[in-house]
């Protein structure tokens, strides 16, 4: 997402975990106006059973901040956007 200059990720990865939804949904929207969009999502990025690993507080931070919010967070974003495969994006089917 662009705002300004500034290019902010939002839609996947820790970004999806660590932005709040409300602002999440509304950087996709505002995309979506002019282009479509993707969503990457690792299962163990949602899952809260995923065994940790002792990492340095950074590695932490980066690998399970808000795993606990992520599934809620993609199911309520598949409930609001039209979705379908990137092959048919790419026009490639």
């Amino acid at each position: 997402m662009t705002v300004g200059r500034l290019k902010i990720p939002i839609s996947g990865g820790i970004y999806l975990r660590i932005f709040p939804l409300p602002f999440i949904y509304w950087g996709l929207k505002r995309m979506n106006r002019s282009r479509p969009f993707l969503i990457y999502h690792h299962p163990w990025e949602s899952y809260e059973k995923t065994p940790r690993l002792k990492l340095p507080f950074y590695n932490r931070i980066i690998s399970y901040y808000g795993a606990s919010s992520a599934l809620k967070k993609l199911e309520f974003l598949l409930e609001h956007f039209k979705f379908t495969r990137v092959d048919h994006i790419l026009g490639l089917e």
